[in-house]
């Protein structure tokens, strides 16, 4: 109905709200009616079941930041020292997660956002749930959603795995940060992950590596592993050398069972 798009609408950006709408009811029909109203009044009208909606939506006076639909560079994000996943390496987890096969996505240890705002850019459909338990982070991260208007992310403030259990059961997982919780999330993720959903987790030690390859091979999981090495220059370097970052673990599971109820 014209009032449930026009909930929908608002839920996912709430600048809409003045936007003028108008309903066409039972066209060509003896009680066709054509009526308008600002949308967040709208939301609350009954309509006949068969309506047409046309929404306007009015020029903004102030630019939106541009998002590049493809690889957001990381100048476009507020967030603390590296605590960021970097474009390259950010397009190459999202290009494993599978968000085009997903409603819900999980990304747990979400600093910025730069994973689940990137997705909600490239897959405007989804919903993901951005976890971030520290206060300072989900703060930068808030900012985010709202400089992107990215309103199919969903800032969650706690600590995984526990935060974990209030979420709706997701089809897709990344793993950015643990918090020294990691066997517990992935067993939390093993629980609520249905067949064929993807887990992607970045590791950047051995020994993060090995727990969950270790994992995977213990739920029989279909798996992979791609070790990633960037390094980076630019002109205000000197020398002009190349820089590299540290060595990154990129896994992607893939769950090959039916999902566990207990």
């Amino acid at each position: 109905s014209p009032a449930r798009v026009a909930q929908h609408l608002l839920q996912r950006n709430k600048d809409l709200k003045k936007c003028q709408a108008w309903v066409f009811e039972n066209l060509g029909q003896a009680d066709e009616r054509i009526s308008s109203d600002k949308l967040e009044r709208l939301q609350h009208h009954s309509y006949a079941p068969l309506a047409i909606m046309i929404v306007k939506k009015e020029a903004e006076g102030k630019k939106c930041p541009q998002v590049i639909p493809l690889g957001i560079p990381e100048s476009a994000f507020c967030f603390d020292g590296s605590m960021i996943t970097k474009r390259d390496t950010r397009l190459l987890a999202l290009s494993r997660l599978g968000c085009d096969c997903s409603r819900v996505v999980w990304d747990i240890g979400a600093g910025s956002g730069s994973i689940s705002i990137e997705a909600a850019c490239l897959y405007p459909g989804i919903d993901i749930y951005a976890v971030e338990k520290n206060p300072r982070r989900f703060s930068q991260l808030k900012k985010n959603i709202n400089t992107f208007k990215t309103a199919g992310v969903h800032p969650v403030l706690g600590s995984a795995p526990a935060i974990l259990k209030t979420l709706p059961d997701p089809q897709s997982v990344f793993i950015g940060g643990s918090g020294g919780k990691l066997a517990e999330i992935l067993r939390e993720t093993q629980k609520r992950l249905g067949k064929n959903g993807n887990l992607v987790v970045n590791c950047i030690t051995v020994d993060t590596l090995t727990q969950v390859v270790q994992s995977l091979k213990q739920w029989q999981w279909n798996y992979s592993v791609t070790l990633v090495q960037m390094a980076y220059m630019n002109p205000h370097d000197r020398p002009e050398i190349l820089r590299p970052d540290n060595p990154l673990f990129i896994v992607h599971g893939i769950n090959t069972h039916i999902r566990h109820t207990k």
